[in-house]
This record gives structure tokens, C-alpha cells and sequence, in this order.
């Protein structure tokens, strides 16, 4: 009895799996969540341009997608896509939806020439992107949520294994599609935005001269 009182007594911090599994995640309790929503444009380049936007946010994110739906109900009746798109309506989303609070500084692009390694510049762009949002909100122990435009679902897994060697705690990564997020159409829409001000285009580069005052986008 001696013995097994004693035991008991005893303190073992590294007996439970679960112990090692919180100290191996930062610690999982009061975690803060992320949700990043992912899409590009220029694969029809051929390398010659390819850009990545990322869009990451915490707490707001269904807040964000009722505005987006509203936006894009008055303006259109539709839900919208950079390439079917009238000019004259990408023009309105584009003022509206970067005026939207959420989204201040955390629309993250970052644009790449000659490399046609689509895969693997989306996944250094998300990364990247986190990091600048943690370092930003001085987030230290948190869970990211990742929607990324178009991923098969035999890639989600890989994508998933290559941004936790990158460091990102990631608890979901998956595909999604454009009708199915109002904040991935946002993606595609700014991504075919941005792309357009690349390409010389001088109605969108005085938008984004404005909006890059007001310090909305991030260029990693």
C-alpha cells in the first residue's frame, strides 16, 4: 500500500499522449483559429506570370461572406468569377468589397515569373501569408483553417504535410470551389485584379494606387 500511495504522488508530465501532443502543438486549449482562403491566376501564361492571393482572417468570417454575397447581389445578381465578368462590374466589386473593415491588410498577394511549379508557389504564398497575420496580431498559439481553389482532394493531404514542415499549424486544408465561398470569389476576384494592374491595365493600377494608400493589400 506504502508503494502505490507513493505512486500516486508521484507527478508524470510526459505519461499522457495527449500531454505530448499539446506540447508538441503549442498547446491546443485556447488555440485561436485562422481561416485562409486561397486562388491564383496565370497558369495559362505558361510561367510567364503566376499570382497567388491569400486571404486570411479570424473571427469575422461569416460576417465577410454575408457583405460579399450583398455586394455582389446589387451589383450583378450573380455570384462572380474575374473572367465572366463585365468590366464595369469587376469595377464595382473591386471599390466595394476592399472598403469592407475585415479585410484591411489582410488581402496578401505575391506574383512569380518563369516558374511554372503552380503547386508549390501556392503553398510558399500561404505560409508566408499566415506568418505576416500572426506576426501582425502577435499570435502565437493558434489552428489555421486553409480553402484553397480547385485542390483535388488526393492533394489535400500533401498540400497539408508540406505547410506543417513550413511550420503552419494547420487543422483543415481543402479544396473548395468559387460557388461554393463568397471570400474564395473575393480571391479570384482580386486575384484577376491584381494581375490586370501587372499587366499595365490604368483604370484597375489607379484602384490599386488608392487602396494600396489605405494599405488594404499586402505584397509579400
Amino acid at each position: 500500500m506504502t508503494q502505490l500511495s507513493n505512486n500516486k504522488s508521484k507527478k508524470h508530465p510526459t505519461s499522457s499522449p495527449f500531454a505530448r501532443t499539446r506540447r508538441a502543438t503549442g498547446g491546443l486549449r485556447g488555440a485561436r483559429k485562422l481561416y485562409c482562403y486561397v486562388d491564383e491566376t496565370g497558369q495559362d501564361t505558361k510561367g510567364r506570370l503566376f499570382i497567388v492571393v491569400a486571404v486570411v482572417i479570424e473571427k469575422t468570417k461569416d460576417e465577410l461572406k454575408k457583405k460579399l454575397e450583398r455586394i455582389e447581389s446589387s451589383i450583378a445578381k450573380k455570384k462572380f468569377k474575374w473572367n465572366k465578368t463585365r468590366n464595369a462590374d469587376r469595377v464595382q466589386y473591386i471599390e466595394r468589397a476592399l472598403c469592407l473593415a475585415p479585410l484591411k491588410g489582410n488581402i496578401y498577394y505575391r506574383s512569380f515569373r518563369g516558374s511554372k511549379e503552380y503547386r508549390d508557389l501556392t503553398i510558399l504564398t500561404i505560409a508566408q501569408a499566415i506568418n505576416l497575420f500572426l506576426k501582425k496580431n502577435s499570435i502565437k498559439d493558434y489552428k489555421a483553417i486553409i480553402e484553397i481553389d480547385g485542390l483535388k482532394k488526393s492533394e489535400q493531404s500533401k498540400v497539408a504535410v508540406i505547410l506543417r514542415n513550413l511550420g503552419i499549424r494547420t487543422e483543415k486544408v481543402r479544396g473548395a470551389k468559387d460557388e461554393s465561398s463568397a471570400i474564395i470569389r473575393l480571391a479570384d476576384m482580386v486575384a484577376g485584379f491584381i494581375r490586370e494592374t501587372i499587366e499595365g491595365k490604368k483604370s484597375f493600377m489607379k484602384i490599386k494606387a488608392y487602396f494600396d494608400k489605405k494599405k488594404v493589400l499586402y505584397e509579400i
